[in-house]
């Protein structure tokens, strides 16, 4: 079975995977998870393997699935198109885009969704609906600056504040939050001080992994692993990422 979830939204898409996960998971107490970069041919060669060979201790396998974009289709096409009718093979498939020269995507079997960038009324909408999930109330003022953001992560970051009695009022002007972690990622030291000293460690990272390309993802996951193993803390990932200048 294939799940596919495109398009810009990040912080939507994050929002439908954790929800597909939690169902698999009531459903398949057992369920083994699997994430595989794509853009590398080595991950793509173990998505093969995952994707064909008979498991012997899991009678489900749940892999999650980045860099398709930079993939060669002629090879992973197929693998896809092999686990369509799949009972116990289960794939989501991320995407920033619409990946048409996969054909198998586009099959009846597959179910997909379009996460593209929300402006208007659907924007205050999703704005008033997170607000209420978090147990908030926010004046229309305040809904308006909020859109003025622009995005869905800067947004659910904002609202995350307010619980925590912060001004309900967009504060990314003069400090920006995604410039300075885009700048981050280009190995900007300085713009990693400012983030720290204005936000929570394991927010900035965990924001920055939302937001990474799907050359940084594997990177981002193995960063996670060593933060939860106890390896690494939030701060050290960070300047070791900034080091790296990617």
């Amino acid at each position: 079975m294939i799940i596919y979830l495109y398009g810009p939204d990040s912080y939507r898409k994050r929002k439908k995977l954790n929800e597909i996960l939690e169902q698999y998971k009531e459903k398949h107490s057992a369920l083994s998870v699997e994430r595989f970069d794509l853009a590398d041919s080595e991950e793509l060669s173990k998505f093969k393997d995952f994707a064909t060979a008979q498991s012997l201790f899991d009678d489900y396998k749940f892999g999650i699935l980045f860099g398709a974009e930079e993939a060669e289709a002629k090879e992973l096409n197929p693998v896809l198109e092999s686990i369509l009718d799949s009972k116990s093979v289960f794939v989501v498939l991320i995407a920033e885009k619409n990946l048409h020269n996969l054909t198998a995507l586009g099959k009846k079997e597959v179910t997909s969704q379009n996460f593209e960038n929300l402006s208007g009324s659907s924007l205050e909408n999703f704005i008033k609906a997170e607000a209420a999930k978090r147990g908030l109330k926010i004046s229309p003022p305040s809904v308006v600056n909020l859109a003025g953001l622009g995005d869905s992560w800067a947004i659910s970051t904002e609202l995350d504040k307010m619980i925590l009695g912060a001004s309900p009022e967009a504060v990314f002007g003069a400090y920006n939050f995604f410039s300075l972690m885009r700048s981050v990622m280009g190995g900007d030291l300085s713009a990693l001080t400012i983030l720290l000293e204005k936000e929570e460690p394991a927010m900035v990272f965990n924001v920055m992994a939302s937001q990474s390309g799907a050359s940084l993802k594997t990177k981002m996951a193995d960063y996670d692993i060593a933060i939860k193993s106890g390896k690494l803390d939030y701060p050290e990932a960070l300047l070791d990422l900034a080091l790296g200048g990617n």
